[in-house]
């Protein structure tokens, strides 16, 4: 009879919820260094990400040295880095929410 009672009595009914998909493509913000190899003149663009007012930019040496740094507003900065020597840099761009680095040549 208790396995009797278990079976009649109310189940309760599933809740029908719409379910939205929604696909999002994530594209990584990456810097845009142009020329490179460079001589001296460079553009650096941030590309793909938010722009917040001010940026740190970070020129270091291939041990991790910080040789330079400038803080710009926007998403481009021009540079005349004659003042270098011939050599692999590695350029970081911090904003207030993320950190975007990539390789500079001057020759």
């Amino acid at each position: 009879n208790a396995r009797l009672m278990q079976n009649t009595q109310e189940q309760p009914k599933p809740e029908h919820k719409k379910q939205i998909e929604l696909e999002f493509e994530f594209v990584k913000p990456t810097l845009l260094i142009q020329p490179n190899p460079s001589q001296s003149f460079v553009t650096i663009k941030i590309i793909n990400a938010e722009y917040s007012t001010n940026k740190i930019m970070s020129i270091k040496n291939t041990i991790g040295e910080i040789v330079k740094e400038y803080t710009f507003a926007g998403n481009e900065i021009n540079l005349n880095l004659n003042y270098l020597p011939k050599a692999i840099y590695f350029i970081e761009v911090k904003t207030n929410k993320i950190v975007i680095n990539s390789k500079l040549i001057l020759n």
